[in-house]
């Protein structure tokens, strides 16, 4: 009996371990396919690099989305929400590709 109860301890331990390694590798998968496609949409001019132009341009649409308000500055509150906001979308897109 005391050993059944460790082997099924020991194959609950393996199925953890290697569950948290498939979602590791998934979140990479999606971390790098979210990489190229974030690196598309500022190269705006398609020749395969990121000048400083389109970089500050980017930064200027991303600030546009914090500044809730539309008064021109950033609050810690306005950062919070947004922050909070992208990260139940990433938390949406891994169970939707998890459960698929």
């Amino acid at each position: 009996m005391r050993c059944l109860q460790l082997m099924i301890i020991g194959v609950s331990a393996i199925g953890m371990v290697l569950g948290s390694v498939c979602i590791s590798a998934h979140a990479q998968t999606v971390s790098g396919e979210r990489l190229k496609t974030h690196f598309k949409e500022i190269d705006t001019n398609n020749d395969g690099k990121i000048s400083q132009d389109e970089y500050l341009q980017n930064s200027t649409k991303r600030f546009k989305v914090l500044d809730a308000n539309d008064d021109g500055f950033l609050t810690k509150e306005e950062v919070q929400e947004t922050a909070a906001q992208a990260k139940e979308k990433v938390k949406k897109r891994l169970r939707n590709r998890l459960n698929n």
